[in-house]
This record gives C-alpha cells, structure tokens and sequence, in this order.
C-alpha cells in the first residue's frame, strides 16, 4: 500500500503530501502545526548496500531539528518488513510521542 493512502485510511491523519522548506529541504507528509514530518525514503533511492537512508539523506532531520521539527526518517524497506498492525502501532505511536514534545 502507498504510504499516502495508508496514513489516510489506516491511521486516520491527513497531512501535506510534500513541501520546501527554506527553499532547501523537501520534506514529505507535513503536519504544519506541530513541527511534524514522516520522510519516506524510497527503496531505489537509498545506497544498494544497506537499503537505508544514507547520512545525506537524514540532513534535513538533523538540521531542522534546531527549529523544533520532529522529522521521522522512514525507508520503504523498514516499512514493508512491518505487518499492517505493526504499522499502524508505530505511525500512531511516533506521531502521538512527538505531538508531545
């Protein structure tokens, strides 16, 4: 299932799809308002070695973190290894954690 319609019809949450910040840092599935953004690395984009986002990959999570932005870095591979409940547990999980700090 595409991420985008697993966080609207799984989890219940609408966010922006993808937005520029800065005019430097893309960043994917937005939630404005809280400083939140779930980066979903594709599986073809990541170094073939590990599969995983590179260190490049995780700047703007890294940097952005200083504003306050809680950025969840996520690659397709971590996700289709999860079961769909196993998803939805983490998705909601990590949304909920950083909507509190």
């Amino acid at each position: 299932m595409e991420m985008k319609a697993f966080l609207n019809q799984k989890c219940f949450v609408y966010p922006i799809v993808f937005m520029t910040l800065h005019n430097m840092f893309n960043l994917h599935y937005v939630f404005w308002d809280q400083k939140i953004a779930i980066n979903y690395h594709l599986k073809h984009l990541c170094p073939p070695q590990t599969k995983q986002p590179s260190e490049k990959m995780k700047l703007s999570s890294q940097l952005l973190a200083h504003e306050g932005w809680e950025i969840l870095d996520l690659s397709e591979e971590d996700f289709r290894e999860w079961g769909q409940y196993e998803k939805i547990d983490q998705i909601k999980g990590w949304l909920k954690a950083a909507k509190e700090r």
